[in-house]
């Protein structure tokens, strides 16, 4: 489907929303992104690692830059959207436009087709399958249910951001959010 490998987070939205805050206030080392998303390591390359899968995702979305610098990692910078929203201290704004990345995120596209239109429940299975239809290689064995919770909760709180109605596990119906619930015509 593209190019280039897909890659699947281990975070949740607060792991998405906070690192975005942090690199606006001038955290926007891979060090300090992890020391800041809660990495317990000891050892400095470690902690940089963890901050270095965060900022990856963010890039991934394009909610984030990386900047390299003279003899060291990366430096990130906020995407001009995400920064005047933060400036303004809209967090409206900035969750709209993270959900309107995730949105824009294969998995989660594939996943709300057929949790819309398709008569699938949103399952850690269903999850798992679109991972092999976009054939992501790097998710394999005991990853791959980590990573469907993670993409499951992303894709809830997109869809309750939007107001996309999907079909949750355990039920057979579309769930609707509080904008349809009232809507004169049945969904």
């Amino acid at each position: 489907m593209n190019e280039r490998e897909i890659y699947l987070p281990q975070i949740g939205i607060d792991r998405i929303i906070n690192p975005l805050k942090l690199i606006y206030k001038g955290e926007n080392t891979p060090y300090k992104l992890g020391k800041a998303s809660g990495s317990k390591a000891l050892k400095e390359r470690y902690v940089s690692r963890h901050g270095q899968y965060t900022a990856r995702f963010l890039k991934e979305l394009r909610l984030i830059e990386g900047i390299k610098e003279e003899k060291s990692s990366e430096v990130y910078k906020c995407a001009p959207r995400i920064q005047a929203s933060l400036e303004r201290g809209d967090e409206d704004t900035t969750h709209r436009l993270i959900a309107e990345a995730l949105l824009g995120f294969a998995p989660i596209q594939l996943i709300i087709e057929q949790t819309t239109n398709g008569e699938k429940e949103l399952t850690k299975e269903l999850i798992q399958e679109i991972f092999k239809q976009l054939e992501i290689s790097e998710c394999g064995g005991t990853t791959a249910p980590r990573r469907a919770q993670s993409i499951r909760g992303l894709t809830n709180w997109v869809a309750r951001m939007a107001g996309i109605p999907i079909r949750r596990q355990g039920q057979k119906h579309l769930q609707p959010y509080i904008p349809y619930i009232y809507a004169s015509q049945a969904i």
